[in-house]
């Protein structure tokens, strides 16, 4: 029987797994967060992507987007709920957005520039080149036409821009999906939260386990350093743990 899946909460890691899903689906719901239903709606088909070099494997479910999922495409590891992935997309910064839209267009226009080959009014018509068999005045013209297309390297031009606007596509992913500072800053509160609860329990079993003090001299009390409190850390302290701002996604 498979495992329930974990259902990720915490933004930083929610923005690291959106990272990995390197579809054009993430790119439209970025772009218009309303697109996370249509992505929910399109399952397998429009929400389906397999990392080559790592293996992983990303797909929808009815509960969420689903991370790690097995050669079947079920039982995911890990899942960012759909409400989330909304949210997440509804706070992209603005400036980012029109960078995603602007990007878009790019995208368009070059994927309507194809470059195809078509043969002059001498080559049209020329019939099936069957191997051994001596080529018509036809067959010739389309020979000659195709092997010059071939070699003016527009093809490969086209396919080398087209793998750079990928690049810059996925660019714009981490900027839309960085970690904020707010978010750094509730993640260290939690951490230091964390570790405050369980230095508390570890020095009250070590009291417990010694037994009352030799004297009863009460040590003075300090206050904490400046910096290293919750709410010095929430509100953007200067202290060097503080978390730095505008974190750069992988």
């Amino acid at each position: 029987m498979a495992s329930q899946p974990t259902i990720v909460t915490g933004r930083r890691r929610q923005h690291e797994l959106l990272r990995s899903w390197s579809g054009w689906a993430l790119t439209s719901i970025l772009i218009d967060p309303a697109e996370v239903a249509h992505a929910r709606e399109s399952g397998w088909p429009g929400t389906n992507h397999h990392d080559l070099d790592t293996g992983e494997r990303i797909v929808g479910t009815a509960g969420g987007l689903g991370f790690g999922v097995d050669g079947g495409w079920h039982n995911p590891v890990e899942v960012i709920p759909w409400t989330e992935v909304e949210a997440i997309a509804r706070a992209v910064p603005d400036e980012v957005r029109q960078q995603l839209v602007e990007f878009r267009a790019r995208w368009r226009d070059h994927q309507v520039a194809y470059p195809r080959f078509v043969a002059s009014a001498d080559a049209i018509g020329c019939g099936a080149i069957v191997p051994g068999q001596p080529l018509t005045p036809r067959q010739e013209a389309y020979v000659r036409e195709h092997e010059a297309f071939e070699a003016s390297g527009v093809l490969p031009a086209w396919e080398q821009k087209r793998a750079v606007l990928d690049a810059q596509r996925l660019g714009l992913h981490v900027r839309a999906l960085s970690v904020d500072a707010d978010s750094e800053a509730g993640d260290l509160l939690e951490l230091l939260d964390d570790q405050q609860v369980d230095g508390s329990a570890e020095r009250l079993g070590t009291a417990v386990a010694a037994g009352p003090p030799a004297s009863t001299d009460r040590p003075a009390l300090r206050p904490p350093s400046p910096g290293t409190t919750p709410a010095a850390l929430a509100a953007g302290s200067s202290s060097p743990i503080a978390p730095t701002r505008g974190g750069v996604g992988r």
